[in-house]
């Protein structure tokens, strides 16, 4: 079902009949007083459309059960991904309009914090043109495929960090990033039940380094389509560790008055 607000509503019916006319004498360059009312309603339709975003994303995952994130976080990270992102981008074009710099020399300023390795199974171009649309095609200088990844180095290490922090969308599906200058680790989780909130995971989990993905369900592997949904108790998320450390720990979970415990083992603990 799709969510209609009408502008009207929201700003009041004077307001409303200013932004049609702004937007209207905006689009002819009449006014800066228009313009600047332009700005406003197109800053007040990015908002609803992120909380839209926001509202289909939330309860998407709920009925898939890979997340039980409310819809007030997810719009906050959101909003803060793309005014991010723009921001890396306009700064990066700032730096870089009108200069003379050889392409080699850009080449030999990278470093391992201009880089970042994407994790997925589409071809690098593929890649490439996703992490483009978040951080603009020419601001990536390299790639290649590295150890079943996509490894990418980008102009700036903000528009990589950026790019770490936001993401990206490859086949309608969010994507993990990770930096190449501190490399996250695929953390298990064990001994999981269902109804243990994520929330009470990550807050634990936070003691040990950073979550840089979301907590997710892994799937119990059932081929029959009757049953295919099934999660196990099992679940997964990738950390940054703190020192680099393993995990191989076990930590135990209160919930209505019954004790659970849950084993965590990093990637390479476990091999």
């Amino acid at each position: 079902m799709r969510v209609l607000v009408p502008v009207d509503g929201v700003l009041g019916e004077s307001k409303g009949s200013q932004c049609a006319g702004a937007v209207q004498a905006g689009l002819s360059g009449s006014s800066s007083e228009s313009k600047r009312e332009r700005f406003k309603c197109q800053l007040l339709n990015f908002i609803l459309g992120e909380a839209k975003l926001a509202v289909y994303t939330s309860r998407r995952n709920r009925v898939a059960q890979t997340s039980d994130d409310d819809v007030v976080w997810t719009f906050s990270r959101l909003v803060r991904s793309r005014i991010l992102i723009d921001f890396n981008y306009y700064k990066s074009s700032h730096l870089f309009a009108g200069s003379t710099a050889s392409p080699s020399s850009v080449y030999e300023s990278l470093t391992r914090r201009h880089g970042v390795k994407v994790v997925c199974r589409v071809s690098v171009e593929e890649c490439c043109l996703a992490a483009g649309n978040a951080v603009g095609h020419s601001n990536i200088v390299s790639a290649s495929c590295m150890n079943s990844a996509v490894v990418l180095f980008l102009k700036t290490v903000d528009l990589a960090n950026g790019l770490v922090q936001s993401g990206v969308v490859i086949d309608g599906q969010l994507t993990l990033v990770s930096p190449l200058s501190a490399p996250s680790k695929k953390v298990i989780l064990s001994n999981v039940p269902p109804f243990i909130k994520d929330k009470l995971i990550a807050r634990e989990l936070s003691r040990h380094g950073k979550l840089v993905s979301p907590i997710r369900k892994v799937p119990l592997g059932c081929k029959n389509p009757l049953i295919k949904h099934l999660v196990s108790f099992r679940r997964a998320v990738f950390m940054v560790l703190k020192d680099g450390e393993d995990l191989d720990l076990v930590m135990k979970f209160s919930v209505d008055g019954f004790e659970y415990a849950v084993f965590v083992t990093s990637e390479t603990a476990s091999k």
